[in-house]
């Protein structure tokens, strides 16, 4: 019976679902199997499925934002109601056995399931996590609190101590650490922090390079894999959008820092330079709310932290601008002002807690100008929150 077991939990650690839902139903129908390996039958098929579905993000598309639990993560509570009513007959069976020998199968097989669902309940708790994630701008999440939350899984997920879960967990944990790291430097993006998000972008690239020899990796389409590459791509075009400003002024000599923008598959300033051509707009540029000190007080506390075209940041607009950024009442939509004194427009929008995109045109906008406008700063602000990081997995 052991022997089952381990074979059918190295077939789960390695993705083999098909030989998994194999093994467990050979077994129960043996003539001679212990009764309540066909009463497991049921919960481990379940498991089964509902792992399938969670590797390649099937439950995203059942996520419904006017239900609080995803659909996926109900059929988890589901296998853990059935999995702990297994474990009081299989306690019950060991209690009222005098074989010493069905005593330690029992028991054996009772710790397991216990152990098992140490993984099932982190399920639940990971797919809220990527649902925050999949929800648009409206329902921004906050990345530092999922960040948290995934601390507090690693913490928890060490528990799992059976040998038969063992890689398992280390998959659970590998999943856990790449996406906290993930979305920590989008959290030091988001703070501005130029040398730590640069650090916290290498060691994503270290840990997923690190991970080539699990099994988690061995096949290349894997859409949990592809997902982690897909979402590290969209974090470095962010850091060197923010950064441009520090990458084209100062020499970089870190190899850390030229390894990950070597191959870089987003580059969202060659596309403001289009979207400036083509909208006739006279300046884009990124603005920057710092905390005011002694030496950075009133405009200071506002650098312009990215500008197109590079030579022209507009200095000598920034009081009004800043006066038109603290007045946004509603931050994340965006927002149009005509400024008759200066015979100008401006289009601003929120991209961060404390950063504004802000466009300035010479005169009033056209009809077309707003058009374009408007669809490429929606466009360009739904990428920067990434808010369409699981399109590709969820059908229309």
């Amino acid at each position: 019976m052991r022997e089952i077991f381990s074979a059918f939990y190295q077939s789960l650690e390695r993705f083999d679902f098909s030989k998994a839902a194999l093994l467990i139903q050979a077994e129960s129908s043996k003539e001679d199997v212990y009764p309540f390996i066909r009463e497991m039958l049921p919960p481990l098929l379940l498991w089964i499925a509902c792992e399938k579905v969670y590797y390649n993000f099937g439950y995203l598309n059942f996520n419904d934002e006017n239900h609080p639990e995803n659909y996926l993560s109900s059929l988890y509570s589901r296998i853990t109601r059935d999995m702990n009513q297994l474990i009081v007959v299989l306690d019950t069976l060991k209690d009222c056995s005098n074989d010493d020998y069905v005593v330690g199968e029992l028991g054996f097989v009772s710790d397991l399931i216990k152990q098992t669902l140490l993984l099932v309940n982190m399920r639940r708790k990971t797919i809220a996590i990527y649902c925050s994630l999949s929800q648009d701008i409206d329902g921004r999440p906050e990345f530092m609190d999922l960040v948290l939350k995934l601390k507090a899984l690693q913490s928890t997920i060490h528990i799992c101590i059976h040998p038969y879960l063992s890689q398992i967990k280390d998959n659970l944990l590998s999943e856990i650490n790449i996406i906290q790291k993930l979305l920590y430097a989008q959290v030091l993006l988001e703070q501005y922090k130029y040398k730590a998000a640069i650090l916290a972008i290498y060691q994503c690239k270290m840990e997923l390079s690190s991970e080539k020899h699990n099994a988690l990796d061995k096949d290349a389409e894997h859409p949990l894999f592809k997902w982690y590459y897909n979402f590290l791509d969209k974090i470095i075009g962010k850091t060197v959008f923010y950064f441009h400003r520090i990458f084209t002024e100062k020499e970089i000599d870190l190899s850390a820092i030229k390894s990950i923008t070597s191959d870089l598959k987003v580059n969202y300033h060659e596309e403001v330079k289009a979207f400036s051509e083509v909208s006739g707009c006279n300046n884009f540029s990124i603005i920057l709310d710092v905390e005011p000190t002694e030496k950075n007080s009133g405009i200071r506390s506002w650098p312009c932290v990215y500008s197109y075209p590079e030579k022209r940041p507009p200095m000598s607009e920034m009081p009004t601008i800043i006066s038109l950024v603290e007045g946004l009442d509603e931050p994340w939509i965006i927002h149009e002002f005509n400024n008759e004194d200066l015979d100008k427009t401006y289009t601003i929008s929120r991209i961060e807690t404390d950063m504004f995109i802000v466009i300035s045109f010479e005169n009033r906008k056209d009809e077309a100008q707003n058009e374009i406008v408007t669809q490429f700063l929606q466009a360009l602000i739904s990428r920067l929150q990434f808010n369409h990081i699981f399109d590709e997995y969820i059908l229309d």
